[in-house]
């Protein structure tokens, strides 16, 4: 992303950017990117893919259990999953405005 800022925009057969790919699949690197790429964040939180989900869809998703296992003990996984729902916290603000509840 860095080496190539126009990576953003390109999308998947399902319409998801690499931004969403890396929500979904729990690249824990994903959060500096996100700060790093500023306001066009506020923009990438609306793409919705082919079945209507968008990033924040895709972090409330449960890890699949072969990722969870690799973390040791239940409140170590429940700590990991928590990290995921902050990305919930970076986009909530434009997000609600983008639905007109703000």
């Amino acid at each position: 992303m860095r080496a190539d800022p126009d990576l953003m925009w390109e999308v998947d057969a399902k319409n998801r950017s690499i931004i969403h790919i890396a929500v979904l699949h729990r690249n824990s690197s994903i959060f500096n990117l996100i700060h790093e790429i500023g306001a066009i964040k506020d923009l990438i939180v609306t793409f919705e893919d082919h079945e209507k989900n968008n990033m924040l869809h895709h972090a409330a998703k449960l890890a699949p259990s072969a990722q969870l296992k690799r973390i040791s003990g239940p409140a170590l996984q429940m700590t990991h999953e928590l990290l995921w729902f902050q990305v919930c916290n970076i986009f909530r603000f434009f997000f609600f405005q983008f639905l007109g509840k703000f």
